[in-house]
């Protein structure tokens, strides 16, 4: 029986989406401690977010400065605690 054109293309990646997708677990000991990073890292992403409001143009400048006041927010609490 012959192989169908592009089966060895389709079937490497299968592969390499299969294995990659338990490549980002490695470094953690447990899912929970995986778990524990993923909320924090979301936590923090929204807290630096900007949040527009439907229609409204922020000058790169007015971004950088509230990344800036919030990030002096989230390295004054890192330090009281």
């Amino acid at each position: 029986m012959a192989t169908p054109p592009g089966y060895s293309v389709w079937s490497r990646t299968i592969a390499a989406s299969s294995s990659a997708s338990y490549y980002p677990m490695r470094g953690f000991g447990s899912f929970d401690a995986a778990a524990r990073f993923c909320t924090a890292h979301d936590e923090l992403r929204d807290h630096l977010r900007y949040r527009h409001h439907l229609n409204e143009t922020v000058s790169l400048a007015d971004q950088r400065r509230l990344f800036r006041e919030r990030w002096g927010e989230v390295c004054a609490v890192l330090q009281a605690a």
